[in-house]
């Protein structure tokens, strides 16, 4: 039978000795520096844990991202605040007077403010830009909505073309271009589109737990104002409530404003320019598109964000889910559709002329997002396990501090860091006796005090360990 060993040094090192077996002890150091200051570090490690990890970071929800759906509506100013002037006796569309307007070419020229006579002066920086007729359109000419982003037009450029090639029986026409334009062009801008009230309806459901979901009509939602004071000052004016982080009322920005109208069934109701006037975008400042233009004439791309929770801190998940609304927009950047409408002879299946529009617009993206919560047992054990961790690192903290940095480290460390003799060295000691005990199995003298030997030996090791 091939016993295996190993040799006695390694690299020039002792194997007994490279291999040791560090296994931890308890010592009890009587000195109250380090007794305090480990104490100092479990009591913190507590508070982090328990307090503001668990309590108030109400670490034990199972945090589940929202599912949501929305959809807009769109109406143009009316007599009437949420009144329809299809289904309601009484109600009218109020439309603006163009000639009153800066950014129609109907509106009398006025060159003293600094621009030229088809110019206007942007209601920021103070920098010209390009008028273009007017035009009067209601919600359902200017609001376009698909896949849930709406298109609110602004501008509405046309062209007629002529298809310059049309197709012969030999097919012998050639030519460079396929569609020749023609005079018959409009460029016109949408009268008072600003003032049109824009309704958001949504409703969210967790991701994994059905029964935490509400509609917009029953939660409870704000708007919120970053930075335009003026707009804050003009929604309180206007009866809305408006109120600062504390929850007091304000008329400066930061603010909030309660976005559900129970003049519209509760329903989160602006017009477009206060909910513009959210992100700080006006729709007459300059477009950093194109120069000399508009926002009004290149268009824009304005998201509105709505965050929804029903976490609080220290107290917890609660039944009702509340929302706020934050709109951002693209910097610099424009918007704008463009569709074809072929005109076809009767006698002929060939488009012999064609009418290309340009929509330029205000395009709306919603996204949905926050966090809803509900109690988890399983999410309280993973806290619970995570905190038992920090535990052991303030322990180690305490250790790491006593050994190398406090006045007493040398003492602290003989007395926590304990060397053993060899053992190796007893194991050949303890094999050397026994096999001197056998040289002589009919001697019984000789093999028990060989036993004696050994005994003593291993005594002696544990005398000098202790």
């Amino acid at each position: 039978m091939v016993k295996f060993a190993l040799p006695e040094t390694l690299f020039g090192k002792d194997v007994d000795e490279l291999f040791a077996y560090k296994t931890k002890q308890m010592v009890a150091i009587k000195d109250r520096r380090l007794g305090l200051l480990n104490y100092v570090f479990l009591i913190a490690t507590m508070i982090y844990v328990l307090l503001y990890q668990i309590l108030y970071n109400t670490g034990y929800l199972n945090v589940m991202a929202p599912y949501g759906e929305h959809r807009f509506s769109l109406r143009s100013l009316t007599n009437s605040i949420g009144c329809d002037p299809i289904d309601d006796l009484g109600c009218y569309t109020v439309f603006p007077a163009v000639q009153n307007t800066s950014y129609c070419s109907q509106t009398p020229d006025d060159t003293s403010i600094g621009c030229a006579a088809d110019e206007y002066l942007t209601s920021k920086d103070d920098t010209c830009v390009r008028k273009r007729n007017c035009s009067l359109a209601d919600e359902l000419d200017v609001g376009v909505i698909e896949g849930g982003e709406l298109l609110l037009t602004t501008r509405i450029f046309e062209v007629a073309q002529v298809n310059n090639c049309p197709a012969s029986s030999d097919n012998s026409v050639s030519c460079d271009t396929l569609w020749e334009n023609l005079n018959e062009t409009s460029d016109s801008f949408v009268a008072g589109v600003e003032d049109f009230t824009l309704l958001v309806d949504h409703a969210v459901q967790a991701s994994t737990d059905s029964s935490i979901a509400d509609v917009s009509r029953s939660m409870k939602g704000v708007l919120s104002i970053p930075n335009n004071g003026a707009l804050c000052k003009k929604l309180a004016d206007d009866g809305r409530v408006v109120r600062n982080s504390n929850g007091d009322n304000t008329e400066s920005a930061p603010c909030f404003v309660d976005s559900n109208l129970p003049a519209a069934d509760n329903y989160d109701v602006f017009d477009m320019a206060s909910w513009l006037g959210a992100a700080d975008l006006d729709i007459d400042q300059p477009s950093g598109s194109k120069p000399n233009e508009s926002v009004r004439a290149r268009g824009h791309i304005v998201t509105f964000t709505i965050d929804y929770t029903n976490i609080h801190p220290w107290s917890g998940a609660s039944d009702e889910i509340s929302y706020v609304i934050s709109v951002k927009y693209l910097p610099d950047s424009s918007y704008k559709v463009t569709t074809s409408t072929d005109v076809v002879n009767i006698n002929s299946t060939i488009a012999m002329s064609r009418r290309i529009q340009k929509r330029y617009g205000i395009k709306v993206i919603v996204q949905q997002t926050g966090r809803l919560g509900a109690f988890s047992f399983n999410t309280l054990l993973l806290q619970l396990a995570a905190g038992s961790a920090l535990f052991g690192v303030s322990v180690l903290l305490t250790d790491f501090l006593a050994l190398n940095v406090m006045p007493n480290k040398e003492q602290y460390r003989a007395a926590k860091i304990q060397v053993t003799e060899d053992f190796g060295d007893l194991r050949k000691e303890q094999k050397r006796q026994r096999r001197a005990g056998e040289q002589d199995l009919t001697d019984p003298t000789a093999a028990k005090n060989a036993a004696v030997n050994a005994d003593d030996a291993t005594s002696m090791h544990a005398i000098n360990t202790a």
